[in-house]
């Protein structure tokens, strides 16, 4: 952030008609980058999927500067084995140092491998005057985990009921 110069150079005529010129010196002023930051969740903990299933990825974000940002929108970019529905959030205002929450649609494909991935997000902002600009990428971490396999406990259920059916039939 700075003031740069600027140098104009003025060609005109005069009152008698002969070519003139003059050169000027201004400054323009040249802002500070707005930054954004990802902010710890409340409950940390990577956020999880199963393969073929759909989920809300929320990611907070914050404005790191000192510079008010409008009409925030992230996205996020989905990579293999990930699709979305929902590749933007509106996040609107932030003042300096205030956080926001984007929320996505994330569905894991169905042969997705168990493990931790990073996704990017992204945030195009407008500043004061209007000037519109996008944001390095941040890294989201999700998780893919094996689906939780229920069929042991519905079998221990359906022994426990037979069980429990004998014993009543022989009393």
């Amino acid at each position: 952030a700075k003031i740069s110069p600027m140098d104009i150079l003025i060609k005109y005529k005069d009152e008698n008609d002969v070519p003139r010129q003059s050169q000027l010196t201004v400054g323009i002023p040249v802002d500070e980058e707005i930054g954004f930051s990802l902010m710890e969740h409340d409950n940390p903990g990577i956020p999880t999927v199963t393969p073929g299933s759909e989920m809300v990825l929320t990611v907070p974000i914050v404005n790191s500067s000192d510079v008010e940002a409008r009409d925030i929108l992230a996205r996020v970019n989905v990579i293999d084995p990930f699709s979305s529905t929902d590749e933007l959030s509106y996040i609107g205002t932030l003042q300096p140092g205030e956080s926001g929450t984007a929320m996505f649609k994330i569905k894991a494909d169905g042969d997705a491998l168990p493990k931790p991935y990073a996704l990017d997000v992204v945030v195009k902002y407008w500043d004061n005057e209007g000037n519109s600009y996008t944001s390095d990428p941040m890294k989201v971490q999700l998780e893919v985990v094996p689906p939780v396999d229920t069929s042991k406990g519905r079998n221990i259920g359906i022994a426990a009921g037979i069980s429990a059916g004998v014993a009543y039939y022989f009393l």
